[in-house]
């Protein structure tokens, strides 16, 4: 075995070795050799660097960071330097478990601070500290200010020092130094103990002490547990129990959605049969028509073309009534489902107030059992201040303070009570100035049109060229032009309200089903529909629909953007905050919002900069959005670029965020996120196209169709204007003009002054309004200047309490205590049945509003079969005309001749055969129309079921509680259970949950 022996030293950028090097030692003697400033002596300064004198000038520098390596002439200089003594450890000299101990020290400059440095040691290559460096040398007998290491002069030193210095060193040499120090410090442990034993005593004693106490704390602790316990498995139970319920549905839901995909294919079978059919019949037809064309004659072709339209309009007649008649039925079948429905909210409604009554009787009780309980404490409280004048001088600092607690209460319930009237007054000036508004722009339009009106009246006198007799004619025929356009104006207007009822409906239905296709959550969903309805203003949109990506990068966009995605743009912070609290009142879930007047302007890192020059580019750059959308789009993908390739991506990675075309992502710290990718659901641009699109199709033809009516309208009455007053021109009536204008421009001052009194009251408002809002944020901050004072007394009045009670009679105090806990038990009782009694309120409203929405779906559903009634007695009215006119015709027709009746007959029969393929097919399609209906509605509720079944999953995830299979407890035994634990906890009032640990630590120090 070997002594203890430097083997190697290893530097690093240390003074002039600017490269890494190594320098053996051999057994024995090692010489060193070279010319002066060849780096001799730095040998000799890198092994004190690591054993750690005290002074840098010991190794020859001002401060360590001189010791890095500073480039020479014309090297970029380093910016660190690290020495490492490898010793041979055979004989263990050094109290490690290794033949070989590598010791090293590193050196760093700070990146941010300016002259600062970083120091660390390293045992064999794990990280150490200085302290165990000296404890391991010290243990070796090595140092860096001992005589391991004979410098230049310290044998001069020695001879010339004195002969006590010099038995001071070969003592330290020796070790008997070492054993003095721990002499010394053994004598001192010893002084501590002596004087630790005095202060243990007190401790303990202390600790017996504390151990009682705990030993309450602890108690109420386990029984807090054990209720806990119960109240977390009766709430996985019911979740548990949940969950199932919504299996069961999602089930039933998936049965139908099989039968009426079923049905559908069954559908559409019988449709491509029906049309191969009428195809068929048609061409019957139309050969059967022209044969009798070319034996008729003209004649004969103006008799079919009248006889046609009229069977046209007998077959749309009959279609319309079968049409109508079908639809009733569904409206009965709907109606007798409503009243049922209806039936049931009443049972629900009435139960709710039987339990309310009984609920309000035991409030009654437990208010009466309160008062008789305050009244014996009333008692006991006189008696104990009889007892002592110390009690009595408390007893009067209590009733100081509830009589000061009284004011403050009075005053709360009237800030409260002005807080109710000023959202009150708010709300009336909202609707005030919304009218206002309202009557401000109909004033607009009847000046408008006034004024309209006096410059054309105007205008026509100028016009007086024509005859009258030409005139009068031309105005005559602009007359029936224009009644047959107003004609096919209001029927334009039926259908279109008509489709636009049609369009409502589905859309509210395909925003649904498309949200759910996209992935929203519920939170993001509802913000949507707040935009789309208008009831909250400033909303533009989630960041997937506010831009569109090319598809050869959606994949990396998407990863890159991630759940931001989902993340809504909004005008400002106020808008955001709205937001937030729609989501609070409803409970339905958190959103991230980017207000655009707050959001701050991102810049990309250096590095990135640098990258992106390499690469593909920013991923921001690649998506296409609106140029005022930049920052908040700076949010989501920050300075994130795309690459072609994960190889590619690896070349760039550390402190930058990469993302790659097929996916993958690259952290700036350097986390990979890759493999097997889930498609996402949400997507970048606008929503696809919906089941209501042949719908919205119908509806812009017949608006286009509609406005073109309105135009022709308009110019037919500004024609009729003018031909009215040349006519009267032409004929003598100039003064009539007169008196008309005259009267108009009596209309526009009107109208005018109208305006103005509008404005004047619209200005009015808003000043009212902006008063009033100012009063209520005024409010609020007295509410809670005032909530928080109350909450100070109630604490100061229990304290004073607390102080009667220990300064009373044991007897008294006894009596006190328990009449006091009696009464807690009844108000934390009283308490729960009042948020019970509130429950019930909510609830019994929510019941009253499904009511009412019944009440109105039976309301639609009458009209509807009123409007429906009439339709086929208007339909039956039509038909018997048309039956009288058809016979007429057929008559005349059946005179023409022998010679194409049977062309006739042949023509009839083929005609029958059209009209009922087109009913069959007609009624095929209306039948497809509403089981496609059906179908999405049942796929939505599918995807609200799953919604919540992942809800409910994930509920119980968090609870992290086992339910076992097997017979489980009622719904309403859970939430009996339920309910009896919380109040079983909240009488328990404040836990101790520490003692549980503290009891038996203090157990273990005593």
């Amino acid at each position: 075995m070997t002594t203890l022996f430097l083997k190697q030293i290893e530097m690093e950028n240390f003074k002039s070795f600017g490269r890494k090097i190594s320098v053996p030692f051999l057994q024995g003697y090692t010489s060193i050799t070279g010319p002066n400033g060849s780096g001799k002596s730095n040998i000799a300064d890198a092994i004190l660097f690591v054993l750690g004198p005290k002074s840098s000038k010991a190794i020859r520098a001002g401060k360590l960071t001189d010791l890095i390596w500073n480039g020479g002439k014309d090297k970029k200089p380093a910016d660190s330097c690290q020495v490492s003594l490898l010793f041979d450890n055979s004989d263990r000299q050094i109290p490690v478990e290794a033949d070989e101990v590598k010791l090293t020290r590193y050196v760093g400059l700070s990146p941010s601070v300016d002259g600062g440095y970083n120091s660390y040691f390293y045992i064999n290559d794990r990280k150490s500290s200085l302290s165990e460096f000296d404890s391991l040398l010290a243990h070796a007998r090595i140092s860096a200010e001992g005589y391991n290491l004979v410098q230049q002069g310290d044998i001069q030193r020695i001879v010339s020092m004195s002969s006590i210095d010099r038995r001071r060193i070969l003592d330290n040499i020796a070790g008997i130094t070492k054993f003095d120090d721990d002499i010394a410090q053994a004598e001192g442990k010893r002084r501590e103990t002596e004087e630790n034993l005095d202060r243990i005593r007190i401790i303990l004693e202390e600790i017996d002490r504390q151990i009682k106490q705990l030993e309450v704390d602890r108690d109420g602790a386990l029984k807090f547990k054990d209720l806990n316990g119960r109240l977390t498995t009766a709430k996985a139970q019911l979740a548990y129990k949940n969950r199932e319920l919504i299996e069961r549905q999602i089930v039933g839901t998936k049965e139908q959605i099989t039968k009426h995909e079923a049905d559908k294919a069954k559908l559409e079978g019988q449709k491509a049969e029906l049309r191969n059919l009428l195809d068929a019949a048609v061409a019957r037809l139309s050969a059967l028509e022209q044969e009798m064309a070319d034996r008729g004659g003209e004649e004969a072709k103006q008799l079919k073309e009248k006889l046609d339209g009229l069977r046209i309009q007998r077959a749309r007649a009959a279609d319309g009534i079968e049409t109508s008649k079908e639809a009733l039925k569904q409206i009965r079948v709907d109606t007798g489902d409503a009243n049922k429905e209806r039936a049931k909210v009443q049972r629900e409604t009435d139960a709710l107030a039987r339990e309310r009554t009984n609920v309000d009787g035991r409030v009654g009780e437990l208010d009466g059992q309160i008062k008789s309980a305050d009244q014996d404490l009333h008692e006991v409280d006189e008696l104990a201040s009889k007892s002592d004048a110390k009690v009595l001088g408390i007893q009067k600092q209590i009733i100081a303070l509830n009589n000061e607690i009284d004011q403050v209460e009075e005053k709360l319930k009237g800030i409260v009570l002005e807080g109710d009237r000023t959202k009150e007054a708010m709300g009336r000036l909202e609707s005030e100035i919304s009218q206002i508004g309202e009557s401000r722009k109909q004033y607009q339009v009847e000046f408008d049109d006034t004024d309209w009106q006096l410059k054309e009246l105007r205008s026509s006198t100028k016009e007086s060229g024509k005859s009258l007799q030409k005139l009068q004619q031309e105005f005559h025929e602009k007359r029936a032009e224009e009644a047959k356009l107003a004609k096919e104006q209001a029927e334009l207007q039926t259908a279109i309200l008509s489709l636009t009822r049609q369009y409502a409906q589905l859309k509210a239905e395909a925003d649904v089903a498309e949200n759910m296709k996209r992935g929203y959550t519920a939170a993001v969903t509802a913000i949507l529909e707040c935009r789309e309805t208008g009831s909250i203003k400033g909303i533009h949109g989630t960041v997937a629909q506010l831009a569109h990506v090319d598809p050869q990068y959606e994949t990396a966009i998407v990863t890159a953007a991630g759940a931001r995605m989902q993340a809504i743009i909004v005008d400002d912070d106020t808008v955001a905050a709205q937001c937030i609290d729609f989501l609070k009142r409803r409970k339905i879930g958190r959103a991230t919002f980017l207000p655009l007047s707050k959001m701050l302007v991102g810049k990309p890192r250096g590095k990135a900069i640098l990258v992106a020059k390499e690469c593909l580019g920013f991923a921001i750059d690649l998506c296409h959005f609106d140029e005022k959308y930049r920052d908040a789009f700076f949010y989501v993908f920050g300075d994130t670029l795309v690459v072609q390739t994960l190889d590619e991506a690896r070349k760039w990675m550390g402190g930058v965020r990469l993302v790659t075309v097929e996916g993958e992502l690259i952290e700036a710290s350097g986390a990979m996120i890759g493999g097997d990718m889930e498609r996402s659901t949400v997507k970048f641009g606008p929503s696809a196209a919906s089941e209501m699109e042949k719908i919205a199709e119908k509806l812009r033809e017949a608006q286009a169709h509609a406005e073109n009516v309105a135009n022709l309208l308009d110019g037919i009455r500004k024609e009729i204007l003018d031909l009215e007053g040349t006519i009267k021109d032409s004929g003598g009536k100039s003064g009539a003009v007169e008196v008309k204008a005259s009267t108009l421009e009596a209309k526009r001052r009107e109208f005018t002054a109208r305006l103005a009194a509008a404005d004047k009251d619209l200005t009015e408002r808003k000043d009212r309004f902006d008063l009033a809002e100012k009063t209520a944020k005024r409010i609020e901050e007295d509410l809670a200047k005032f909530s928080k004072a109350l909450e100070a007394l109630k604490a100061k009045r229990d304290e004073r309490k607390k102080a009667v009670i220990e300064a009373t009679p044991q007897q008294i105090s006894s009596r006190m205590k328990e009449l006091m806990s009696r009464r807690a038990t009844l108000a934390e009782e009283l308490s729960g049945l009042r948020s019970k009694l509130e429950a019930m309120a909510t609830q019994t409203a929510f019941l009253e509003e499904r009511r009412g929405e019944v009440d109105a779906r039976i309301g639609t559903l009458d009209d509807q079969r009123k409007d429906h009634e009439k339709r086929i007695e208007s339909n039956q009215e039509s038909l018997g005309r048309l039956e009288t006119e058809i016979r007429g015709l057929e008559k005349t027709e059946a005179q023409m001749g022998k010679q194409i009746k049977d062309l006739q007959d042949a023509r009839d029969t083929a005609y029958k055969g059209k009209t009922d393929r087109e009913a069959d097919l007609d009624k095929v399609t209306h039948k497809l129309e509403t089981k496609e209906d059906f179908l999405l509605k049942m796929e939505t509720e599918l995807k609200v079921q799953e919604e919540q079944l992942a809800e409910a999953e994930r509920v119980m995830k968090e609870m992290a509680v086992e339910v076992t299979e097997g017979r489980l407890p009622t719904l309403q035994e859970l939430k009996a259970t339920i309910t009896e634990c919380e109040a079983a906890i909240n009488a328990l009032g404040p836990i101790n949950l520490r003692a549980l640990e503290d009891y038996e630590a203090q157990q273990a120090r005593a």
